[in-house]
């Protein structure tokens, strides 16, 4: 996944790529790698990113002071609201700050739609590290996800979601169970593999389809950069091998297979 890093001090930023670039990823092909970090250091240079690489995001985890000498600088949430906003690419936020006793910052950050357990003191990431590695999993699998009732939840099971493939007036309606996993191709293309054998091809990247796909069908989860999977229609893991009910399968890299762990669907 890759994850833009909003952080002006060299240290955090470390303490952050530590967390999140485990040594044994180190030596793995990036598209294998739990996450792909990109720094900006400023207000600035993070909006040159979004402007320059739109759709390429699919995580954010952002400083909330990036000029310490002025104590009312807010650049770190004012980049957040530009992800937010955005009409054809937001994507998730984790706000860190050393400044979490600040209630004006929590509460803008809650306006902004920011869940306060995203909203982290940089003392974290050198006592918990676990907690804050959980906290960007969640963020990752809960965005754009509203909180429902066991009835409503009942009544979505057999809704259908309309996906829009590469020629713009083109959409295909699938059901929960008629989608094993959603894939990335071309680094910014999307496949989505049927249970029939067939497959779907959009121009927009996973990360655009993830929130949308979970909003609506909760048996999905993305476990790493590349796949987004129907984790009800898993029949086996044997190595680095997921075999689905029909048989299809994938290769699971280490970072999936560490994903799967810490949901505690390998046990």
């Amino acid at each position: 996944m890759n994850v833009l890093i909003v952080e002006d001090n060299a240290d955090d930023f470390l303490r952050i790529k530590k967390i999140l670039c485990a040594e044994e990823e180190q030596d793995l092909p990036e598209v294998e790698q739990s996450y792909h970090l990109v720094r900006a250091t400023s207000r600035e240079e993070a909006e040159n990113l979004l402007l320059q690489r739109p759709n390429f995001f699919g995580l954010g985890i952002l400083d909330i002071r990036l000029d310490e000498g002025d104590p009312n600088n807010q650049d770190g949430l004012l980049v957040a609201r530009r992800i937010l906003k955005s009409r054809k690419a937001s994507f998730p936020v984790v706000m860190v700050t050393n400044h979490y006793d600040v209630e004006e910052y929590a509460l803008e950050a809650e306006k902004m739609g920011i869940d306060l357990r995203y909203f982290l003191n940089k003392d974290s990431l050198r006592r918990n590290p676990t907690v804050f590695l959980k906290r960007v999993d969640d963020a990752v699998d809960n965005f754009g996800i509203r909180e429902m009732s066991a009835v409503e939840y009942v009544a979505f099971k057999d809704r259908k979601v309309g996906i829009r493939g590469d020629r713009n007036n083109e959409y295909r309606f699938f059901g929960r169970d008629q989608i094993l996993y959603l894939t990335t191709f071309e680094q910014t293309k999307t496949r989505i593999k049927m249970t029939d054998g067939t497959t779907f091809e959009s121009s927009y990247n996973l990360g655009h389809f993830a929130p949308k796909i979970r909003s609506n069908f909760y048996n999905f989860l993305r476990i790493d950069q590349s796949y987004l999977i129907n984790i009800e229609l898993i029949k086996s893991i044997e190595g680095e091998t997921l075999t689905f009910m029909n048989d299809e399968h994938i290769r699971l890299s280490r970072a999936a297979l560490k994903r799967l762990r810490r949901e505690h669907l390998i046990i």
